[in-house]
């Protein structure tokens, strides 16, 4: 069952999330996560392994966005306080962090001129990340001190063999059709329907990072089984990523056009909201899933 948590921010709260949400968190980003947190309470192992983070600080006088190969991770984010995101699809060689940041008209006569900070750094599992200028090994930062935007490159090497990295670019034709085709499986209760479109996230997440086979299928069951209903997302954008190989889709929200919402909303039990099927990839059996 998915629960929800409400303002709570404490490390126990954050890891009931990300256990009972793993399907919308990007392949190689949740064991990436998984273990940072575990780190939080944990004795972090000797031996580092290896994960991609980006942290950052944005200020009480602007949003801040943050996309990694145009995906956006962080969408109008507001406010001091630090915090990091997992690039969810890297590139072998060069990838590229942008960070965009508009200032805040309600809060501009009090808070004064914007300022940001973001850094891509090599974290160890087991460690929690720090603010920016305080991680080890970072390979790209962008300091912003007024509203703008900012892109750097940044060189990374010796990924898995994602499906996605010889994929080819495409265009977005048939997309839309595709979405309409889940949410009505979804809307259905299909799970069967529903599991085909998610087959290149489930191939990396079965032979890439070592997730059982069924547990987005398991997920899927909680999901359709019930409790949620399938709301309308209302229009969508599309736009390329990772070099036009896959599209990134969301509400004017910032959301993934699959969103489901308690059946009855005062069951506190359960999410306000859920969003999935984020990125989308072209393959030969046509528009599918390529992460949450």
């Amino acid at each position: 069952m998915f629960r929800k948590t409400g303002s709570d921010s404490s490390v126990q709260a954050i890891k009931t999330l990300i256990k009972s949400e793993m399907g919308r968190i990007a392949g190689g980003a949740i064991l990436a996560i998984t273990g940072i947190f575990s780190g939080a309470v944990t004795t972090p192992a000797l031996a580092c392994e290896e994960t991609l983070v980006v942290a950052y600080q944005g200020s009480d006088a602007g949003k801040l966005t943050i996309a990694v190969n145009d995906v956006v991770l962080l969408r109008d984010n507001p406010g001091s306080f630090a915090n990091f995101v997992v690039p969810s699809l890297l590139l072998e060689g060069e990838n590229t962090l942008r960070v965009r940041l508009v200032a805040d008209e309600a809060a501009a006569d009090t808070e004064g001129q914007p300022s940001a900070k973001a850094e891509v750094f090599n974290a160890c599992q087991g460690t929690f990340p720090e603010a920016p200028g305080q991680n080890p090994d970072v390979i790209g930062e962008i300091s912003l001190d007024k509203a703008g935007e900012m892109v750097i490159p940044f060189r990374i090497s010796g990924l898995p063999a994602y499906g996605y990295l010889s994929a080819e670019p495409s265009d977005d034709a048939g997309l839309l059709e595709a979405i309409a085709r889940l949410r009505k499986a979804a809307s259905d209760g299909d799970i069967a329907e529903y599991m085909t479109y998610l087959t290149p996230l489930k191939n990396d997440l079965v032979t890439i990072e070592g997730m059982p086979a069924d547990l987005l299928e398991g997920m899927a069951n909680d999901l359709l089984g019930g409790d949620y209903k399938v709301s309308d997302p209302g229009e969508l954008s599309l736009h390329p990523v990772i070099g036009g190989r896959a599209y990134q889709v969301a509400t004017a929200g910032g959301d993934g056009p699959l969103i489901f919402e308690p059946k009855d909303p005062g069951n506190q039990d359960l999410l306000d909201k859920l969003a999935q099927a984020g990125i989308w990839i072209k393959t030969d059996a046509g528009w599918k899933i390529l992460r949450h």
